[in-house]
């Protein structure tokens, strides 16, 4: 429309939105037009809103009211004539000319006339009805065929949305109320995204870019939740997706929990074929060392064996047996490359994720009692003042004689301390005292803490498992595991073959090593966030915790694949064969590898607080009358916040500061909330 601006009393129609609104003219008024609306309503606008004036007016200035009459009554003339308007017929006639027409023309062709109303009838037809012409400036013109195909198929698609969308909200809302039976797949592509979308909302909560969507749509529902995560989750659970407990850590962090059929078939097939390893092999055979293993009750993969001899001088021949996965597992194999990209083992409260599938890890591989097992051999000779005389890798067959729990272990202990020491037990606490004494002498850092480990039984309840590493029988095993990482990495450096080395800068200002007993949380917490991040890396380097110059982790090839890339580095050293692996390969390996443990640290840690907080909900269930007091000890105290660390659980928590907090001091604790699927804990201290 011309910018002309029409004088008072003018009426005309003007484009509001995407919509029309008729008005009439009062003014201007500092470059813009007053007009008023048939509603009464003073509107000020451009004149390029200006869509055509219906009626010139030369009487001068207009009453507002008399106005929105006029305004009102040429609306309702030019919405009544635009149901005569058919615009296909018009499309079909102006599309072979092409160009753009004006309203005029439009309304001439259309309705046989050209006057205000016609116009506003052919404009209202036009707004409302977009699929046949464009507006081009003051002009109307023909879409194309293509165009309005394309325009129509995405009509169909919106409504099918849309349809979908109120088809969803309907089985969504029946099954939060707990109507309608069953809950019922999705019944289209549509359908199934909405739901993707909601369940993307609870496993990811808002940085997923669909979120605010999705938090829209779970409102509209009426699921509702501490969190959009939890509300979100609250319906895909009534959907019959999501257990009461289900673990969507796993899905976050995108942990696969089933083997594919190719790498299951591959599995089996390796293990049809290595049942009996033979011991003509190229193997020191070992069977008939006193060889044994020591883990939890519940532990299948068994990946490592000690055995122990006296010297005539005294001296201890320390060996350290490794499960040997890497002389059946070649490398670029099916199973190989499933256990690259799984990356380690996952170990959660309520289920256990293998790295390599069980036929391997749980059975033709793992040091079981009587089986005979081939074994990747570190022997150590250990003074008594933890020195290491000589070291030896040998590719060795293994016959484990037994198998040991730690708490079984620590009875044997208990029984033989202060007398001599010919229980192979004994004598291996014996070395490790002795290394470890060596190690802190040399600047190690140890920091050891308990952990609580909750266990979800069949029938829901749970059980809280204090782990203390101080116990004789972890410490005695965790020094074997290090003396086997100092003697690979000190081999390896010697025989310049590449591995995987674990590195940890040393901190900033010497760190005191907390107590082992009595258990100091205080003391835990500043010597942990004192020591840097550890790494994993192709080059050498020292690792401050441990007191070492160099360790690498070679002692879980099960488990991690790090360590069982190591494996084929070292029988490689062993055989005098060329590294499989160059240290480029290495610093790959070593990238992917610190992100899936990334992941796996963060769903183990992740998954133990929502069953401890399970636990604290089900303390709360049972207190009486819902008040449930937990005890904690102040580890941080600042002006605005006081950490605590909760005594049973372990769980770090905070509460409102108070004059007086102090590290080291104990509180009894309420809670006011906790929710383990939002991960809320809300805590106040006791008056």
């Amino acid at each position: 429309m011309s910018e002309t601006v029409p004088g008072p009393g003018a009426l005309l129609d003007f484009r509001e939105g995407e919509g029309v609104l008729s008005g009439v003219v009062l003014r201007e008024e500092k470059g813009k037009i007053v007009v008023v609306t048939p509603a009464g309503a003073t509107e000020r606008i451009t004149a390029s809103r200006i869509a055509q004036i219906a009626a010139e007016s030369g009487r001068g200035p207009s009453d507002p009211a008399e106005g929105a009459k006029r305004a009102e009554a040429h609306a309702r003339l030019a919405e009544a004539l635009a149901r005569d308007v058919e615009l296909e017929p018009l499309w079909e006639l102006l599309l072979p000319e092409g160009g753009g027409r004006s309203l005029g023309d439009m309304a001439r062709i259309a309705l046989g006339r050209d006057d205000g109303t016609a116009r506003g009838a052919v404009l209202r037809a036009l707004l409302a009805e977009r699929l046949w012409f464009q507006r081009k400036d003051d002009l109307w013109a023909p879409r194309t065929r293509e165009a309005v195909e394309s325009m129509r198929l995405q009509r169909a698609r919106e409504e099918a949305r849309a349809g979908a969308r109120l088809r969803f909200v309907d089985r969504a809302r029946q099954a939060l109320r707990g109507s309608g039976g069953p809950a019922e797949p999705p019944a289209d592509a549509d359908e199934k995204a909405l739901l993707d979308s909601v369940i993307a909302l609870a496993v990811h909560g808002g940085a997923v870019p669909a979120a605010k969507g999705a938090q829209r749509l779970v409102s509209e529902i009426g699921a509702t939740g501490i969190t959009p995560e939890e509300a979100a989750f609250s319906l895909v659970r009534a959907l019959g997706v999501f257990e009461r407990d289900e673990n969507l850590l796993i899905l976050r962090h995108e942990i696969s929990t089933g083997f594919p059929q190719a790498v299951i078939e591959a599995a089996e097939s390796l293990a049809s074929g290595t049942a009996a390893p033979s011991v003509g092999e190229s193997r020191v055979d070992l069977t008939g060392l006193d060889i044994f293993t020591i883990d939890d009750s519940a532990t299948l993969d068994l990946d490592d064996a000690l055995s122990v001899e006296p010297q005539a001088d005294g001296a201890l021949r320390v060996g350290v047996h490794i499960a040997d996965p890497a002389a059946v597992i070649a490398m670029g194999s099916a199973v190989d490359l499933d256990a690259a990209a799984r990356g380690t083992s996952h170990y959660l409260p309520e289920r256990r994720i293998p790295m390599l599938p069980p036929v391997l890890s749980e059975d033709i591989c793992s040091l079981k009692p009587g089986e005979i097992r081939r074994a990747l051999s570190v022997f150590c000779t250990v003074t008594a003042d933890g020195t290491l005389m000589d070291t030896e890798l040998v590719l060795s067959l293994v016959r484990s004689r037994r198998r040991w729990t730690y708490a079984e272990a620590d009875e044997v202990l208990a029984r033989t301390a202060g007398g001599p020491a010919h229980d192979p037990l004994a004598l291996l606490a014996r070395a490790a005292v002795a290394l470890e004494r060596a190690r802190l002498a040399a600047g190690a850092t140890p920091i050891a803490a308990p952990e609580v480990e909750v266990a979800p039984g069949e029938n829901g309840e749970l059980r809280l498992v204090r782990v203390d590493q101080e116990r004789p029988a972890r410490r005695l095993v965790a020094e074997m595991m290090v003396l086997a990482g100092r003697t690979v990495a000190e081999r390896a450096i010697a025989e310049r073959v590449p591995v995987l080395f674990r590195r940890q800068a040393s901190p900033d200002e010497p760190v005191v090593p907390p107590p082992l007993v009595p258990y100091d949380p205080v003391a835990v917490r500043k010597a942990r966030r004192a020591m840097r991040r550890s790494d994993v890396s192709p080059l050498p380097g020292p690792h401050a915790a441990l007191g070492l110059a160099a360790y690498a982790q070679a002692t879980s090839p099960l488990r991690r694949y790090q360590d069982l890339v190591t494996h084929r580095q070292l029988r490689a050293l062993v055989a005098g064969a060329p590294p499989p692996y160059s240290v480029e390969d290495l610093q790959r390996i070593a990238a992917a590898y610190e992100e899936r443990e990334r992941a796996s640290r963060l769903a183990e840690r992740g998954s133990r607080d929502y069953w401890l907080l399970k636990w604290i909900e089900a303390g709360v269930a049972a207190a009486a009358p819902g008040r449930c007091v937990v005890d904690g000890i102040v580890t941080s105290a600042e002006a605005r916040r006081t950490d605590v660390e909760l005594s049973e659980t372990l769980l770090a928590a905070n509460v409102a500061a108070r004059p007086g907090h102090a590290p080291g001091q104990a509180l009894r604790l309420e809670v006011e909330r906790v929710s383990a699927r939002a991960g809320v804990l809300n805590l106040r201290e006791e008056p």
